[in-house]
């Protein structure tokens, strides 16, 4: 009986789905074909109503729809959620703010039941932060996460998804949007043993910064700025794909020389990286091998440096030492790198 009740509500969905002109049998395009039969049928399955199809298709989104219901496999609302955890409801706001999640409507069902765990935790280690302190971790953590939520989007739709929507298989395209999906939740799930790996790597290179100082507000580090001369003016009609191919192979190569000289890189600014390092002969190798390395590049790199103390905090650098290192770069000419005179023995030349 439940097989025949399945089947009618199943065809009844079919025909749903087919008088709004989502599925056109025997007509050409993707509404005609086989997988968009298949598709149709599979998201049902996942929790999609006729309605939430006819929608996500007048949108463009059709064969992203199976991630999307993945995303929103929530059991609470925020009055539940909060209760759960011992909090007020403006104070969870206020928690979920800090981490880069603004919560609008206070009805919706949107947190999982693990997140319990996860806030109880949380709040558990930002007790040990005075203050507003906290809040320093919360906004990093934040930033972090919205900084790999974007560039997983950005790397997929820019490189997976132009060969998928050239093609005439929409179940394979949604697969492989809801398959990568899931992968990604997966591997987040699972990022202690890295994090611990960073953490060792942080706590190396602070403990060395503060070896020196008698105030635990101030680090002594390297700092470096490295920007492309001319990066504005060459990428205004340059194509697509070719802007794509080169800010990759700038941030790639940054990436890797600054991690294999063992630096850190602080961020990216445009055209620009910031980096830094506890000894400042390393720092001064790092910003010469990003000078060799980008010499052949359309835009011609320069570079400032910098050494002394300054303030590290909200995982970026600030002071005096900082300024200097991005003066002395935006002095430099093209193939140049500059550091002050009391620096001179650090560099690769010396």
């Amino acid at each position: 009986m439940d097989h025949e009740t399945n089947s009618e509500e199943h065809s009844g969905e079919m025909r749903v789905l087919a008088e709004a002109g989502l599925w056109k049998p025997g007509e050409d395009g993707p509404a005609g074909r086989p997988a968009r039969l298949e598709l149709l049928r599979g998201l049902p399955e996942l929790g999609a109503s006729p309605e939430r199809i006819i929608d996500a298709d007048a949108r463009g989104d059709l064969q992203g729809l199976g991630f999307d219901l993945l995303l929103e496999t929530d059991d609470l609302d925020l009055g539940e959620m909060a209760a759960a955890v011992g909090m007020e409801r403006d104070e969870l706001c206020l928690l979920y703010r800090h981490l880069g999640v603004e919560i609008e409507d206070l009805q919706e069902v949107r947190f999982a039941r693990n997140e319990v765990d996860f806030v109880n935790r949380l709040r558990c280690t930002m007790s040990v932060f005075p203050g507003e302190t906290g809040n320093e971790v919360l906004q990093a953590l934040a930033a972090a996460m919205s900084s790999l939520a974007a560039a997983s989007i950005g790397a997929f739709v820019g490189a997976v998804e132009p060969e998928l929507a050239d093609g005439d298989d929409e179940l394979a395209w949604n697969r492989s949007i809801t398959e990568a999906g899931r992968g990604a939740l997966d591997l987040v799930s699972d990022m202690s043993g890295l994090f611990r790996h960073h953490l060792r790597i942080a706590i190396e290179q602070q403990r060395s910064a503060m070896r020196h100082v008698e105030s635990r507000q101030l680090s002594v580090l390297a700092v470096g700025f490295v920007d492309l001369v001319g990066y504005t003016a060459e990428v205004q009609d340059m194509p697509v794909e070719e802007l794509v191919a080169y800010t990759s192979r700038f941030r790639h190569r940054a990436h890797d020389v600054v991690t294999s000289h063992g630096g850190r890189l602080v961020k990216h600014i445009g055209d620009e990286v910031m980096f830094s390092a506890v000894e400042p002969g390393r720092a001064c190798w790092i910003g010469h091998a990003l000078i060799e390395d980008f010499c052949e590049s359309v835009s011609l790199p320069r570079g400032g440096i910098a050494y002394g103390p300054l303030v590290a905090r909200h995982g970026d650098l600030y002071g005096p030492v900082v300024n200097l290192a991005s003066r002395l770069a935006e002095t430099a000419v093209p193939g140049e790198l500059l550091a002050p005179a009391a620096m001179a023995e650090h560099t690769p030349e010396g």
